[in-house]
């Protein structure tokens, strides 16, 4: 294993960290749980069906905590390190 891959698993695991610890605290404060309650209520409103409202509701929190979008970086980061290391492997 040379330097690069370690230097980056090391920027991988801080990301990771740094995103649950910021899932962590916004659950605790409890900005997470009043903001899904506020969309709940919304959805009410719009009259939507038990599965629209479910989609309603998780796509709101998708789009304000972007947690997707942290996923899906650390997918596309992993397979980088990957391709990386087969490349080195390979040499």
């Amino acid at each position: 294993m040379n330097v690069e891959t370690i230097i980056t698993l090391v920027f991988l695991g801080i990301a990771v960290f740094s995103g649950i610890i910021g899932l962590v605290v916004a659950l605790v404060r409890g900005d997470m749980k009043k903001f899904i309650e506020e969309k709940m209520c919304e959805a009410e409103k719009l009259e939507l069906t038990g599965k629209e409202k479910l989609t309603y509701v998780i796509e709101a929190v998708k789009e304000k905590y972007k947690l997707a979008e942290l996923f899906l970086n650390i997918k596309k980061f992993i397979e980088h390190i990957i391709d990386l290391s087969k490349k080195i492997n390979a040499k």
